[in-house]
């Protein structure tokens, strides 16, 4: 079965405005292994859902949405999106697999060697902190510009 998303503009350039979210970027949600959906309500005679999941590993969303089924598609249409609440991240926690790490990904760097001398200084686990910077600096980007 293919997936198909479909939104309207107006309501996506409302959406970025008050949320900072486009729907290009919530429909990434989906993609998510441990999306946790529930049906939300019955609103306009269609069922309307509720999915939080993680994008690029770190940013938890909550997408309001319908589905329905054409042959064999399924089409999403995203209503809002907005970053989770605690309440809803813990949720989200609860069902998601404790175990999931992300996927590290061995690769060699060139470092200035005084950015280098400067992770190491700040004790064990320099790999782990330059990591750390980099993922603030990837989802301080993707949030300024969804």
């Amino acid at each position: 079965m293919s997936r198909e998303f479909e939104w309207d503009e107006a309501k996506n350039t409302s959406n970025q405005k008050k949320h900072k979210i486009s729907f290009e970027t919530a429909l990434h949600v989906f993609k998510d292994p441990f999306l946790l959906s529930k049906q939300d309500r019955f609103e306009s005679g269609e069922y309307r859902w509720q999915a939080i999941g993680v994008i690029d590993g770190q940013i938890v969303l909550l997408v309001a949405h319908t589905a329905t089924f054409e042959d064999t598609t399924e089409i999403i249409r995203i209503i809002s999106a907005r970053k989770a609440t605690a309440q809803e991240k813990r949720e989200y926690e609860h069902v998601r697999n404790p175990y999931y790490k992300p996927v590290k990904k061995s690769t060699t760097v060139r470092i200035d060697a005084d950015v280098m001398q400067w992770l190491k200084s700040q004790g064990k686990g320099y790999q782990t902190r330059m990591n750390k910077i980099l993922r603030e600096a990837m989802l301080e980007e993707l949030k300024n510009h969804p």
